[in-house]
This record gives C-alpha cells, structure tokens and sequence, in this order.
C-alpha cells in the first residue's frame, strides 16, 4: 500500500513540474511580446547633424542656382565679345572720318587728283603771282593770300560763285604755308560754301610727279 502511494506522489510531482514549465516556455516565446526594433543597413546617423540621412539625400543634383551661374558666366564671356566688336566698328567709323584743317575738310591726294582729272572741282591757288606762273594745278584760278579782297571778283568773273556747287579746293606751298586757310577763310565769308583745303599743296604735287602727270600747267 506505502508502495503504491509513493509512485501516485512522485506522479503528481511530476506533472505539476511539466505543466510549470510549460508555462515558463509559452510566456518566453509569446507571439504577443514586440520583437526587438531592427536597424535599417542604409541609413547613417550623421554626427553633425541631429537629423538621420539616407544616401539619396547625400547624393543631390546640381540645383538651378548652379546653372544660373553657368548662364550668368556664358552672358559676360558674350557681352565682351559683343564689346569687343563694337569697339572695333567704332574705331572703323572713327578712321572713315574727315580731317579738319582750321575748321576745313581737308582734301587728300586721291580727291585731289581725282577732281584734276575730271573737272569736277574748282582749285583755287593761295600763292603768290609768281609761283602761280612757275607752276600750278590744271585749270586751278589764282587768288593770292596778300591780296583776297582785291582779287576775290576775278573768281565770280570766270564763273567761280559763291553758294552750293561744286567743291572748291583750295591749296598753297604745302607744309607750313597758312595761304591757303586764310583765302578759305574770306572766301566762306563772301558765302562760298563745299570748301576744301589740301594741306599738303604744292609740295606733294611735285613729289608726286607720276601721279599729277599731266595735270599741272
């Protein structure tokens, strides 16, 4: 009998100890407990910066600010290009420009042997009678600085008026010689008007020889 209730004890303990730890296993392993957080492999916590951030927001396109420079930049390269060019046009402008001589246009070596040739101009010469007669331009008419006032109706008298019309050149020795600059003067006051001076005169007319062949009396 002592036997028997001996192995229903040990029975008894047994199945209280199974179904305990049963019971710790089953609260262990509970499905309902939270699983532990998992760290995401791709983001970075940066340590100047309280704010997580991924690899796409370390990895950012060249904004619009950046092209805006890069336009900017293109537009002044072009802008003094463009200057360049017009400082060039200007300076071509500026060369096509008439000389004035004491407030004259002044009449270079190709309008003068030009207007020689073909008669389109009226050539006053500012010399004295006797250089007048050692040499002077074809058809040139004489009006001698030392006496315009004098001088100045034979002008009118062989059909040199006064008013618009043809240019009227007006020349003297050439260099230093003012002749010239002072017969233009009165004659602009008698209202002559399209006139000329040729400043380099008779001095480049006689070291043009091939270039006023024929065009010298």
């Amino acid at each position: 009998m002592k036997h028997i209730l001996g192995v229903i004890a040990i029975l008894i303990v047994s199945v209280i100890t199974g179904v305990a730890a049963k019971a710790m296993w089953y609260d262990t392993w509970s499905p309902t407990k939270a699983a532990p957080p998992q760290k995401m492999a791709w983001v970075k916590q940066d340590a100047s910066d309280s704010t997580t951030k991924t690899v796409a927001d370390r990895k950012q396109p060249k904004t619009s600010d950046d092209a805006s420079e890069k336009t900017n930049e293109n537009d002044a390269n072009d802008s003094s290009v463009a200057s360049d060019s017009l400082d060039q046009s200007d300076a071509a402008v500026s060369n096509d420009e008439p000389e004035f001589s004491g407030g004259f246009p002044v009449a270079k070596l190709d309008m003068v042997v030009d207007h020689v040739t073909n008669g389109t101009a009226h050539f006053v010469d500012a010399r004295e009678e006797y250089e007048f007669d050692e040499g002077h331009l074809k058809g040139a008419h004489l009006l001698p600085s030392s006496a315009i006032y004098e001088n100045i109706e034979n002008l009118m008298a062989v059909g040199v008026l006064p008013g618009p019309g043809k240019p009227i050149i007006v020349y003297c020795g050439g260099g230093s010689c003012e002749a010239s600059h002072n017969v233009a003067k009165v004659m602009a006051e008698f209202d002559y008007q399209n006139i000329y001076i040729y400043v380099n005169g008779w001095e480049e007319v006689m070291a043009e020889p091939d270039r006023f062949a024929g065009l010298t009396e």
